[in-house]
């Protein structure tokens, strides 16, 4: 993501069985305080309770955008993101 300037992510709804896939470009400045702090982002030590308490104080405020939040699934484990291990055959809709 620093290297390239854009990302990707994935919606899966076990529910109902289907993925939706989002890229976008990074904008200068978010790359660059990304780049900037990167050091200081990868020393972070919050622990699981400081974020889930974070987050809840983050999705009552008012300001928040009303939609639905999403799980992040790879948040301590990056092994999930090895794709010979958990590899989804997918199906596109069109």
């Amino acid at each position: 993501m620093l290297e390239s300037g854009d990302y990707f992510f994935f919606a899966i709804d076990e529910r109902f069985g289907s993925v939706t896939a989002f890229r976008a470009e990074l904008g200068y400045d978010i790359l660059l305080n990304l780049k900037t702090n990167w050091d200081l982002i990868q020393q972070s030590t919050t622990t699981d309770q400081q974020y889930d308490m974070l987050f809840e104080r983050f999705a009552k405020d008012s300001t928040y955008p009303p939609g639905k939040s999403l799980t992040w699934v790879c948040r301590d484990d990056m092994s999930y993101l090895d794709l010979s291990a958990h590899r989804w055959e997918l199906t596109p809709m069109s």
